[in-house]
C-alpha cells in the first residue's frame, strides 16, 4: 500500500466529497465506495482494515457509515483525518438538506424525482454486488465461510431487528473460534498511540465550549437531544428514527410530524445517510446554524467513540482467539451488505425492466472499466426515460 504520511487533507475533502455525493442507499453502499476509492483503486487502506470498522462499528452506537468514515480517516491522518474525513462525506447531503429545507420552509412541499432515483438506486445495488464479489473471493475461502454469509443474508429477510445483527455477528464469532485454523501475525497491521484520547478531548472540550458560549437556549437543546442520541442508541439510522420522532416531535414540539416525515424521506433520497435528516430539522428549528450544530451534534461524539474503540481493536488482532473469531464475523458482514443491496433493489416495486436494468449495470461493472459516477448518472437518465 502506499505510504499514508503522503496523504494530504485536500485528498481525503476530494475522495470522501465523491463518495459522499455518489453514495446512494444507505451505509453499505458508502462502504462499497470506500472500497472501491480507497482499497482497490488507492490502496491507501486494506479490505481486512475496512471490514474491521464496519465490525466494529455494527457493535457501537450512531450511524455505522459515518463512524467507519471517521476510523478511516482516522488511519489515515489521525485526529483532523477524522473530522476532514467525516465533514467531506457529509457535505453534498448536508447542503441538499439545507437548500431543500429552505424550500420546504418558502413552498410547504417537495417534489421528488422519483425516476431519476430509481435508476440511480439500481446502479447503487450493482456497485454494492461487485464490492460483495470482490470481498467474497478474498475472505470467503472456506465452505463454512459461504455458509455463514448465506445465513447472514437469509436471516435478515425474516429478522429485521438489531439484535438479530448482533447475534448474527457473535454467531460468526463462535464459528471462526470453532473452525479457523489461522494464527496472528507477531506484528501490528498499523501503528497507532497508545490510547490516542488526548485528541479526542481536545474535540469534546471545543463541543462542550461551543455548549457554554451559546446564548441560544435553542441551540444548546440541540447538542444536547442530537448528542444524546448519537451516543446512546445502537443499530443505526432506522432504529434511531423513531426515537427521533418522540424526541423533537412529541417532546420538544420543534417540527410537525408531516415536517418530520419529510426530513426521514430526505435523508433516504439524498446520498449520504439517512440521519442527515437532523440537519432538515436542525434548520427548521435555527436556521442555518441550528442545521450545522445538529448535524455534528448527532454525527460527531459516536465518531469518537469509534476511534477510541478502533485503537483498542488494533492491539486485540494479536490475539490468535480474536483473530480465529474474525474469520468467523468477516462472512457474516458480507452477508449484511449483500442483504442490503436486494433489500434496496425491492425497495421499489418490482418489475422486470428494474431487473433488466439491475443486471445491465452489473454486466458493465464486471466487463467494462466504467467510472461508477458515470454509471450512477446513466441510469439516473435511463430511469427519467423508462421508470
Amino acid at each position: 500500500m502506499k505510504g499514508r504520511s503522503s496523504v494530504s487533507f485536500l485528498y481525503l475533502i476530494k475522495v470522501f466529497s465523491f463518495i459522499g455525493a455518489t453514495s446512494f442507499g444507505g451505509y453499505t453502499a458508502l462502504v462499497s465506495y470506500v472500497q472501491k476509492r480507497l482499497v482497490d483503486e488507492a490502496k491507501l487502506i486494506s479490505e481486512e482494515e475496512l471490514l474491521d470498522s464496519v465490525t466494529i462499528a455494527s457493535l457501537l452506537p450512531g450511524p455505522l457509515a459515518v463512524n467507519v468514515v471517521a476510523n478511516i480517516g482516522y488511519s489515515l491522518r489521525g485526529w483532523m483525518g477524522t473530522v476532514v474525513s467525516m465533514a467531506a462525506v457529509l457535505s453534498p447531503s448536508v447542503l441538499l438538506m439545507i437548500l431543500a429545507a429552505e424550500f420546504y420552509q418558502q413552498f410547504g412541499d417537495l417534489e421528488t424525482v422519483g425516476s431519476f432515483l430509481s435508476g440511480i438506486i439500481l446502479a447503487i445495488c450493482a456497485v454494492i454486488f461487485s464490492v460483495v464479489n470482490k470481498m467474497s473471493q478474498k475472505n470467503l475461502k472456506a465452505w463454512w465461510q459461504v455458509v455463514l454469509a448465506v445465513i447472514a443474508a437469509t436471516c435478515l429477510f425474516f429478522f429485521k431487528a438489531y439484535l438479530v445483527i448482533v447475534f448474527l455477528l457473535v454467531f460468526g464469532g463462535v464459528n471462526g473460534l470453532l473452525l479457523s485454523k489461522v494464527e496472528a501475525s507477531s506484528t501490528s497491521h498499523k501503528k497507532t498511540e497508545p490510547f490516542p484520547i488526548w485528541g479526542a478531548l481536545i474535540i469534546v472540550g471545543i463541543a462542550f465550549a461551543g455548549i457554554v458560549i451559546f446564548d441560544d437556549t435553542l441551540l444548546r437543546q440541540l447538542i444536547v437531544v442530537f448528542s444524546k442520541v448519537s451516543v446512546t442508541l445502537f443499530g443505526g439510522g432506522y432504529v434511531m428514527i423513531p426515537v427521533l420522532y418522540n424526541l423533537v416531535v412529541e417532546q420538544q414540539n420543534w417540527v410537525s410530524p408531516e415536517a418530520f416525515s419529510v426530513a426521514i424521506s430526505l435523508g433516504q433520497m439524498t446520498p449520504g445517510p439517512i440521519l442527515v435528516s437532523a440537519t432538515f430539522v436542525g434548520y427548521l428549528v435555527k436556521g442555518i446554524s441550528g442545521g450545522i450544530i445538529s448535524t455534528a451534534a448527532i454525527f460527531l461524539p459516536s465518531a469518537i467513540v469509534m476511534v477510541l474503540v478502533s485503537n483498542r481493536f488494533e492491539y486485540l488482532k494479536s490475539s490468535n482467539f480474536f483473530l480465529r473469531a474474525l474469520q468467523g464475523i468477516r462472512p457474516v458482514i458480507i452477508g449484511l451488505i449483500a442483504y442490503s443491496a436486494v433489500v434496496i433493489f425491492m425497495s421499489d416495486d418490482f418489475s422486470f425492466i428494474r431487473l433488466f436494468l439491475a443486471a445491465v449495470a452489473g454486466v458493465l461493472l464486471i466487463f467494462t472499466k466504467i467510472n461508477d459516477f458515470l454509471l450512477i448518472l446513466l441510469f439516473g437518465c435511463l430511469g427519467l426515460i423508462w421508470l
